[in-house]
């Protein structure tokens, strides 16, 4: 979410980092959400196969 707002982004892998690009502006905070809820799939792995546990920050801009 970007300013309370639900928006898309692109993510790539860069060596062992994983980078988000959102597609809109931020202009106060984001927050990064991974496998939050009751029940969900993760496809997210690093490289000894173990998956990611679920995650959330927020990101405040200046």
């Amino acid at each position: 979410m970007a300013d309370g707002v639900p928006t898309e982004f692109d993510a790539k892998v860069m060596k062992d980092k994983v980078v988000l690009v959102l597609k809109t502006p931020v202009k106060e905070q984001a927050v990064i959400r991974f496998a939050q809820g009751k029940w969900y799939k993760v496809n997210l792995y690093n490289s000894a196969h173990i998956p990611a546990v679920p995650f959330e920050f927020t990101i405040h801009c200046v």
